[in-house]
């Protein structure tokens, strides 16, 4: 008598079997994180550096209290490191263009923008919880107790630019751009170079009376936000020169491929 035979549920069927199907394989799911060397490592390099500045212009070249370095200082430190690491992000495209070495770092400019971008809100809300007339005498009419010109244009800029990045971070979503039309995400994101230099305008407006009068170089040190301001100003006059350079070898690749076909 012939047995019936059922299959066994537990066995896992392949191509070797005729006639049988395949089984389905899982697909592997992409876990989206921060790598340690795109964002982690950069924020070091950059921030311990400028926090011993900060404490050796501040601390101990101008006596400020110890007490202040846990939220005070640490606050300028968050500011000017989150200022240089979105700059970094604007330039590093440019770069990559003109030097193949500089490829590997593209994946690098999201984690700086957004990055960047969060350590700003920090700053942003530090401040505000900082502000007060003791704090931020410059920001201040010392008889009214009221924000002068010069306080409140710098809120204005601040204010403007943390917003501007804000949608700026909200279109680097993985949702929110598969939403989008590329080109439409990419006229969106080349307007981070208009929020970088309304940072500018906010640093420089609190700060300008500091960079041209030298007894506030405590130590022969410059101003804090004068080194946040100026890596702005340097980082986009490279980024034009590298621009300039790119668009101008590629216009020579233009010209000679037309002399080319034309000589053939």
């Amino acid at each position: 008598m012939n047995e019936c035979i059922t299959p066994n549920t537990d066995i896992n069927y392949s191509k070797d079997f005729v006639g049988l199907e395949k089984t389905p394989k899982k697909r592997a799911v992409k876990k989206n994180y921060i790598h340690f060397d795109k964002f982690y490592l950069p924020f070091i390099k950059i921030f311990i550096p400028s926090f011993a500045y900060a404490f050796l212009r501040h601390t101990i070249n101008h006596d400020e209290p110890w007490y202040d370095i846990p939220f005070y200082l640490l606050n300028k430190v968050l500011g000017v490191t989150s200022v240089i690491i979105m700059s970094l992000a604007y330039v590093i495209g440019p770069i990559a263009k003109h030097s193949a070495k500089f490829k590997a770092y593209l994946g690098h400019r999201k984690y700086f923008g957004v990055g960047g971008f969060f350590l700003g809100t920090i700053h942003g809300l530090m401040s505000l919880l900082l502000m007060t007339p003791n704090n931020y005498k410059i920001f201040y009419n010392l008889e009214t107790g009221r924000l002068n010109w010069q306080g409140n244009l710098s809120m204005f800029f601040g204010t403007i630019a943390l917003f501007h990045l804000s949608f700026l971070a909200i279109t680097s979503v993985p949702v929110i751009i598969k939403g989008m039309h590329s080109k439409q995400w990419k006229e969106i994101q080349r307007s981070r170079i208009i929020a970088l230099w309304i940072t500018f305008a906010h640093i420089a407006t609190f700060g300008y009376k500091s960079w041209l009068n030298l007894d506030k170089w405590y130590g022969g040190m410059p101003p804090f936000s004068l080194i946040g301001a100026s890596s702005i100003a340097l980082i986009l006059i490279f980024r034009k020169i590298i621009m300039s350079k790119n668009n101008k070898e590629s216009n020579n690749l233009n010209t000679f491929l037309e002399n080319e076909i034309k000589g053939y």
